[in-house]
């Protein structure tokens, strides 16, 4: 839950850059609404992805654009914060059991494949020519071709807007490394729990591993790819078929299905209890904006 709290906070500072005014508690309601649905799609959350940006544009007003550049800006912050992640626990991995071992030729095509569509979103977003051509091959009517051509110039030009603030970026890249921090921590917690002969450090490397195979877009929420894989991952590290299941599921359940239940239920009570008020974030948004315009408060 802290980890998506975080996300919303990162998302609202995003919009803070583009100048859009929104409330952070706002922002946490869309991203509890966006956990709900990617956890019921395919791997890499295209799903939850989409419907950000869907309430973002019809729930709170947002245009289309920038409702588009902020969730795909924050996509990309946090794939390339995790990419670099994998580079070191890939590093530590292959160092460990050289580049013949099973798991090494797996680790290396799966960054592989999750750079090469790292890359493509990149050239989707920088050179976004082929996309104007291809809308034009749409079965669409004209007026809606063009909208959806207006929404890419100002989704590119809203994006680059945001890339420009070189200081902001830098932390944000910092504050998505923070974000994937909490994911070793809870494997680590987890184990610690079960008992299981793993430093931090092998712990870490093999979440951050798995989390990088589950990526990829085979089944609703990387199930089954998720577990297999950290099976997979600590059998070379002396670690049981029975316990590496164990702590899967474990970790499946804290990371995942426990989630999951607390989206649906926040989503249950939205319907039940519109309106009433986060405190907490709402506290968080004062302090954050009064951070930001100290000024403010001696008028």
């Amino acid at each position: 839950m802290l980890t998506i709290f975080l996300n919303s906070f990162q998302l609202y500072t995003l919009a803070n850059l583009l100048n859009v005014p929104v409330a952070l508690r706002k922002i946490f309601s869309v991203y509890m609404s966006g956990t709900f649905v990617e956890s019921v799609t395919p791997s890499v959350k295209a799903g939850g992805e989409a419907t950000k940006i869907y309430l973002l544009t019809k729930e709170l007003d947002i245009p289309l654009g920038e409702s588009s550049a902020l969730v795909a800006l924050q996509k990309t912050i946090s794939f390339l914060a995790f990419l670099s992640i994998n580079v070191f626990t890939m590093t530590w991995f292959i160092i460990h059991l050289g580049t013949e071992a099973d798991q090494s030729r797996l680790l290396m095509g799966t960054f592989g494949l999750l750079l090469l569509i790292f890359v493509g979103i990149l050239s989707l977003i920088f050179w976004p020519k082929k996309e104007y051509g291809f809308l034009g091959k749409l079965p669409l009517k004209e007026c809606r071709r063009d909208k959806l051509a207006g929404a890419l110039i100002n989704f590119e030009k809203n994006f680059r807007k945001i890339l420009a603030r070189k200081k902001a970026m830098i932390f944000q890249f910092l504050l998505a490394l923070f974000i994937w921090s909490f994911f070793a921590l809870k494997a680590y917690l987890v184990v610690l729990f079960l008992g299981i002969s793993l430093s931090f450090i092998e712990i870490a490397v093999v979440t951050y591993l798995t989390y990088m195979v589950g990526m990829l877009p085979l089944l609703p929420g990387g199930l089954g790819t998720f577990e297999g894989s950290m099976v997979f991952f600590v059998a070379p590290l002396g670690i049981g078929v029975s316990s590496g299941i164990t702590l899967a599921i474990v970790l499946r359940f804290v990371t995942f299905w426990f989630v999951f239940l607390v989206s649906a239920l926040f989503l249950l009570g939205k319907v039940l209890l519109e309106g009433k008020p986060f405190h907490g974030i709402i506290k968080l948004e004062s302090l954050y904006n009064r951070r930001k315009n100290p000024g403010r408060d001696k008028r």
